[in-house]
């Protein structure tokens, strides 16, 4: 599948997943109880009663006349679909967030930087960005259209859902994966 040969990969993650968007993925597998407790504790501390106070006082102030009583959050994930970890990891993060709290899951928006932000990089500096970033987009238009979201064609979970399984997030039924509204951020829009 898409796991790298631990053999063949000579990248020390501690310091990112070096264009490698397998390694992302994995360093996010190996992490992804630590992923699923901090979206959880960010969960807890929007819908806290405090929070809520907050947000009618901040909105009252801007002179909105409304009530965030009913309103979920949209979260936003900002990502680089170019590198290694960014890259491999936001898909992951995205579906965490969906298991975790559907309603918020399926309102989110990926803010994903696509290669031409790197551009003043040198050539060996920006091997990968263009792999990176197709396997990225390909990964992510497959999430968003494919509805048969935990199977192989052998009726085998696929690698991910065991994984969020194992981080204490209950399975649920999601129709896509990955940001529910992806935006692709270049360095300009006249090309």
């Amino acid at each position: 599948g898409w796991r790298p040969d631990a053999s063949a990969v000579m990248i020390d993650p501690a310091v990112g997943a070096g264009q490698y968007r397998a390694v992302g993925r994995i360093v996010a597998s190996a992490s992804m109880r630590s992923i699923v407790e901090q979206l959880r504790t960010a969960i807890n501390r929007l819908e806290d009663v405090e929070t809520e106070a907050q947000f009618a006082a901040a909105i009252s102030k801007l002179g909105i006349a409304s009530s965030s009583k009913n309103l979920d959050p949209m979260p936003v994930i900002v990502s680089s679909i170019a590198g290694g970890s960014g890259s491999g990891v936001f898909p992951d993060v995205c579906d965490a967030l969906r298991m975790i709290n559907p309603s918020w899951g399926d309102k989110s928006v990926g803010v994903l930087y696509t290669p031409d932000v790197f551009d003043e990089l040198g050539p060996a500096a920006k091997a990968g960005v263009q792999p990176n970033a197709l396997a990225a987009v390909a990964e992510v238009l497959s999430g968003y259209w494919n509805n048969e979201w935990n199977q192989t064609n052998d009726g085998k979970l696929t690698p991910e859902f065991p994984v969020l399984e194992s981080a204490g997030v209950a399975l649920n039924s999601i129709e896509r994966r990955g940001p529910r509204y992806p935006i692709l951020v270049g360095r300009s829009n006249g090309k």
